[in-house]
């Protein structure tokens, strides 16, 4: 009897020991995890403005999460990674979507990775894009209308991949012209 006794008083400082270890880790982990939703909610602000909303709602559940006692720091981690993979995945896809502009007329989006938003009217007259230098969207010329459904097309898997001849948006000549 007396065996178990010390076995299991060893068991219990065993356990002690871990879970200071334990505290001492969430101590650490949790300041980083605030940081990191932190910093991806300015980065969704500071984005082209594609799935707005859904990506701010995305933030906004974890920024939930981090005041929720009942959610473990490892879940927390994991959500907030998830996040993380997601909006990474954005920056090496392209993707058409259903959406309204400012004005709040319907069109069809276009985004290649991170860097252009395109969108064209649901028949197919106007096409523009988000200019990040002014923040607004801006009308494209009728020209590249064709090239734009066409892109549109092949990123709602409607069209075989194919080389699309979308303008080139927001670059600079040499010499900062």
């Amino acid at each position: 009897l007396e065996t178990i006794v010390v076995d299991q008083r060893g068991a219990i400082s065993s356990m002690e020991t871990q879970m200071t270890t334990l505290e001492q880790t969430n101590r650490g982990v949790v300041p980083m995890i605030i940081e990191m939703v932190d910093a991806l909610g300015k980065i969704v602000e500071a984005d082209i403005p594609f799935k707005k909303e859904e990506r701010q709602k995305r933030v906004a559940k974890l920024e939930n999460m981090l005041g929720d006692s009942d959610v473990t720091t490892a879940e927390l981690y994991r959500k907030v990674t998830e996040a993380y993979s997601i909006e990474l995945d954005y920056g090496s896809t392209v993707d058409s979507y259903v959406g309204r502009l400012p004005s709040e007329k319907q069109v069809d989006f276009l985004r290649v990775g991170r860097t252009t938003l395109i969108y064209q009217t649901l028949n197919q007259e106007v096409s523009g894009w988000w200019n990040a230098s002014t923040g607004k969207f801006e009308t494209l010329d009728r020209r590249y209308n064709g090239e734009i459904k066409e892109a549109i097309r092949i990123a709602k898997k409607q069209a075989s991949p194919n080389l699309a001849g979308l303008p080139v948006l927001g670059a600079k000549a040499a010499g900062g012209q």
